[in-house]
């Protein structure tokens, strides 16, 4: 049974996962990146998105990149997610396991 063998493995954690949780609570409180403002699909800004209606961006919390949820066909679960975490954009995102930020990650372990 997974959900057996997965509390078996929670409750023997290693000294190397409870440094990740430790520097994952520390990523929670990094310094945000001031909001470019302006959407890197449509160029408009709060005021205006593609459609011409105003619209509140999301921003990268590492780089400032904005950008409307409906340019980047968000659904409003997703943006209420957004807003509540240190958000990261895709030039931006990490894998949590290795730390690489490129596609490669993906590639590398697709089947496993």
């Amino acid at each position: 049974d997974r959900r057996s063998s997965s509390s078996t493995k929670a409750a023997t954690t290693s000294t190397t996962t409870k440094r990740t949780r430790i520097s994952s609570a520390s990523h929670d409180k990094k310094k945000v990146a001031k909001p470019i403002g302006i959407c890197g699909f449509c160029l408009g800004d709060n005021e205006k998105n593609a459609n011409g209606v105003s619209e509140k961006m999301i921003n990268c919390a590492e780089c400032g990149n904005s950008g409307h949820p409906s340019c980047l066909q968000y659904s409003e679960k997703l943006v209420k997610k957004i807003r509540t975490i240190h958000w990261q954009c895709i030039d931006c995102k990490r894998c949590i396991g290795c730390n690489k930020s490129d596609d490669s990650v993906w590639n590398e372990n697709l089947f496993i």
